[in-house]
């Protein structure tokens, strides 16, 4: 930790808290540092995996025009865990059969 806050390497920092399961911390960070650079998709992604919320992903999707795949990709696993995708799967399938 030590090492990437005095290389001023946040993000990594972050996922240091993360890893150390130091939550409160890694979403201070996140937050400070969203102030300072609130267009970073990156950063909202990880806001979005510590607080488990799916806007920070649609928000990161549009910060990036639509091309910040890892957005789209922690989106579907966020659902995917809900099991929403299975239920709005096996709806289509019975309107259908």
């Amino acid at each position: 930790m030590e090492i990437f806050q005095r290389l001023a390497l946040w993000e990594d920092a972050v996922l240091c808290y993360q890893m150390m399961e130091e939550y409160q911390k890694a979403e201070k960070l996140v937050l400070k540092l969203l102030e300072e650079t609130p267009n970073s998709p990156k950063l909202h992604c990880i806001l979005g995996d510590l607080q488990r919320e799916p806007k920070h992903y649609e928000m990161a999707w549009a910060l990036s025009g639509c091309r910040y795949a890892r957005s789209m990709r922690s989106l579907g696993a966020y659902y995917f865990k809900k099991e929403e995708v299975i239920k709005m799967f096996y709806t289509l399938v019975s309107k259908i059969y």
